[in-house]
């Protein structure tokens, strides 16, 4: 009788504990709760930010010729490379000493450091924007005519592109993911598109050299208001603060990762550049929206990241490795789901997605699908972007990064001359595979944790039940 009345039960006990993990690993977590309630806002931010951005990437090319937006993006590209190494790696040594320091109310150092990251990265970028001017100047018989004007004004929004980085990692290093990504992620696009519908309303042509001014302009603007911004709500302790200088200490540690931020630049604009450099500027616009639609699969993974970088320092730091395993394999769950359902979307909507670029457009479809699967093994790999970074393993995580990046160079230089487009796709797919599971392994390796969605599985299905739905469970009929 016993065994009768047990068995309808058996099942229900199952699904209760089973629901009972799941709502442990997405609601009730917290560390995990506090990243989120932060994420969501930052999810906020970066979702109307990348929609913004889409919608004015959309609109841009369908008021513009292919070939002037191949020119305009092919230039763009150029300028966001070059404004990451401009900042000397300050930007993202701003997420370690930012929340380091102020978590020991060392208000001297930390009010050094925020100024010493503002004049190195003023002065660096200008230097480069002025190197990049004078190298174009003096090459100009082997670059495409067409390129010189828009290299130049790229050339010229380094220093505001620059600022504007290091103004986002300052604001996440002080946990203030409004005051880091609205600027550059809302802001800036409005602003683009209403400069590009004054150029049509004049009577101009929006081409690539024309949209490019708006874009500069558009960077001038944003970049001092959002670094005034950051100023007026440092606490008056920090603006008070006699300045504590440790450059010899910062530079050391900026470095490493001044190597690994540009490397990660690299990799995610090379297919872009040498797209341009053996193809026509219309394959670069087509390949551009493509790889632009693919990076909404792993837009949760940035938008957690933002968020939870500061976390997983400050955890490391104070030695709390289980909580720091705890919240990175929770994170996992939000990640990947999420990513595997977008980039099924992709693969499945990518020709119809493009084509609101252009009817030309849909021929980035084959390119769309390999950027997806690259995509998706980087939100599988979970929260390994930051992580060697933040816990002291800077020179692994730029060894990893460099490596990456040279092999995404030889693989366009291969790929693309042979495949066009979809070769420049495949290079980077490749690229990103290696260079997040190399991070995951080293992660697993120097730090004891894992940051992989098959281990977050793992230790969901090893998850105690909690109390609720263990009551839940006998309490059953």
């Amino acid at each position: 009788m016993s065994a009768l009345s047990g068995g309808p039960a058996a099942p229900t006990s199952a699904v209760a504990e089973a629901f009972g993990r799941v709502k442990g690993v997405f609601i009730d977590r917290g560390q995990s709760a506090l990243v989120l309630r932060g994420a969501a806002l930052v999810f906020l931010i970066r979702g109307g930010g990348a929609g913004l951005i889409y919608l004015s990437q959309v609109l841009l090319a369908r008021w513009m010729e292919p070939t002037q937006f191949g020119i305009y993006v092919y230039a763009w590209s150029w300028a966001i490379l070059l404004a990451f190494p401009a900042g000397a790696g300050f930007n993202t040594a701003s997420l370690r000493f930012i929340p380091e320091y102020e978590s020991r109310a060392d208000w001297s150092r930390l009010a050094a450091f925020v100024r010493r990251a503002w004049s190195v990265t003023c002065l660096a970028s200008v230097a480069i924007g002025v190197a990049g001017s004078l190298i174009i100047l003096a090459a100009r018989g082997h670059v495409a005519a067409h390129y010189i004007t828009p290299l130049w004004l790229a050339f010229a929004s380094v220093p505001p592109l620059a600022l504007l980085a290091l103004h986002i990692d300052m604001a996440r290093g002080f946990g203030w993911p409004g005051l880091a990504f609205a600027p550059r992620l809302l802001a800036a696009p409005v602003l683009l598109v209403a400069g590009t519908v004054l150029v049509i309303i004049s009577g101009a042509k929006p081409t690539g050299p024309l949209v490019l001014v708006v874009a500069l302009v558009s960077s001038l603007m944003i970049a001092p208001l959002q670094g005034r911004a950051i100023w007026a709500r440092l606490p008056a302790a920090i603006r008070k603060a006699r300045p504590t200088y440790e450059t010899r200490l910062w530079s050391r540690v900026a470095l490493p990762l001044l190597l690994a931020s540009g490397f990660h630049v690299v990799l995610s604009q090379t297919d872009v550049i040498m797209i341009g450099a053996f193809l026509a500027p219309d394959d670069v616009a087509v390949y551009y929206a493509a790889a632009k639609t693919a990076v909404f699969v792993s837009f949760v993974l940035a938008a957690v990241n933002a968020v939870a970088a500061p976390k997983l320092a400050a955890l490391y730091a104070e030695r709390r490795l289980d909580d720091l395993q705890t919240l990175l394999s929770d994170m996992s769950h939000w990640i990947f789901w999420p990513a595997l359902a977008a980039a099924a979307a992709a693969v499945l909507l990518g020709a119809e997605i493009l084509t609101l670029f252009g009817p030309t457009f849909s021929a980035g479809h084959t390119a769309l699908v390999i950027l997806v699967f690259g995509h998706l093994v980087r939100a599988g790999t979970g929260l390994v972007g930051d992580l060697l970074g933040l816990t002291g393993h800077q020179k692994l995580n730029a060894w990893v990064l460099a490596l990456s990046a040279v092999l995404n160079v030889i693989l366009n230089t291969l790929l693309i001359p042979r495949f066009g487009i979809a070769g420049a796709a495949a290079a980077t797919a490749v690229s990103m595979a290696f260079w997040n599971v190399g991070l995951w392994l080293l992660g697993r390796r120097k730090l004891g944790v894992d940051t992989s969605i098959i281990n977050a599985l793992r230790r969901l299905r090893h998850a105690p039940v909690p109390a609720a739905a263990v009551v839940t469970s006998r309490n059953h009929p």
